[in-house]
């Protein structure tokens, strides 16, 4: 078995197609074949099967992929600490963030980053938890920081915040003179929310419904930005965490209150794969985001429980 066939064989898995690999590798569609021919006749078995649109793994090429992906990964960075030196951190990084974790943390972040560890390459996405975790294992990124993560037997967990929401109004909502909104009195407020997919919407509905409370929900809002906006604009209210809008609470465009009786938290996560090997890039990086978590949550400007452990739970 050979790095080469390795090579050419997680290629033409991720890819399904002789000649997409071919032109990945920028070989041509023969060597790739020969390649994948030595390797399963290294093994024994089939790797692929043929089907109407290229290629498949035969359940046999399914427990290699990971493995494989592991070698090449494991080599790969072994070959970057030697040529740069066990000092030099380096690589591209991709990580995930929901939009309201990602206006709170990512400038901080890339900014002691690149000042920790310039050779570092970042780069973010921002996207619900549910597509986060699609995106995890499809490999689409290193790791993900999400909310109230279901259990996955691929992923190593680092359980961050318990983290407190509010209710975000007009500051000429009558509401605002008051120290505290319980959560019944929501059900007398005009609502803009996230749409019902949505894990926070989901989150008020049950509580609201746990409560016997019919919330008034004036408009669907699947942004943040668009939030906010609806906030200023007296559209209605809605429900976030303190730190996503703290510089318009600072500007006085936007007047917060918290919910109680019950109030409303969700826990956020760090989320890192098991299946594939971390860069040391990687690894550097989701050690920023654990300290810069609680740095901010210690400034006060994001409210919440720490649960940062000392170890990461399966």
């Amino acid at each position: 078995m050979k790095l080469r066939q390795l090579r050419s064989f997680v290629q033409v898995a991720e890819l399904g197609s002789l000649s997409k690999a071919a032109k990945g590798l920028f070989t041509v569609q023969s060597a790739i074949s020969r390649q994948i021919k030595a390797l399963e006749e290294d093994l024994e078995t089939k790797l692929f099967t043929r089907h109407g649109r290229g290629l498949r793994l035969t359940e046999t090429g399914k427990q290699l992929l990971p493995r494989a992906t592991h070698i090449l990964r494991e080599v790969e960075e072994a070959k970057s600490e030697i040529v740069a030196g066990n000092e030099t951190v380096s690589g591209e990084v991709t990580i995930g963030m929901p939009p309201t974790v990602a206006s709170v943390l990512a400038g901080s972040l890339a900014e002691r980053l690149a000042n920790e560890y310039p050779g570092i390459r970042l780069r973010f996405v921002a996207a619900f938890s549910e597509t986060l975790l699609t995106w995890l294992q499809q490999r689409k990124i290193d790791f993900a920081v999400l909310y109230d993560h279901k259990a996955q037997h691929n992923l190593i967990i680092y359980p961050l915040l318990l983290e407190r929401l509010y209710l975000v109004m007009h500051p000429s909502n009558k509401l605002s003179k008051k120290e505290s909104i319980s959560f019944h009195e929501l059900s007398s407020e005009k609502l803009v929310l996230p749409s019902i997919g949505h894990s926070l919407r989901r989150l008020i509905e049950r509580i609201a419904s746990k409560e016997n409370i019919k919330l008034h929900v004036a408009v669907d809002a699947d942004g943040l930005t668009i939030l906010k906006e609806l906030v200023m604009r007296e559209v209605g209210s809605t429900i976030l965490p303190l730190a996503s809008i703290h510089h318009e609470v600072y500007a006085g465009n936007i007047c917060v209150k918290p919910i109680i009786d019950p109030p409303i938290t969700r826990k956020l996560f760090l989320a890192l794969p098991t299946d594939r090997p971390s860069t040391n890039a990687s690894m550097k990086a989701s050690e920023i985001v654990r300290i810069q978590v609680k740095q901010i949550v210690e400034s006060g400007i994001w409210t919440g429980q720490l649960l940062i452990p000392e170890e990461p739970q399966d």
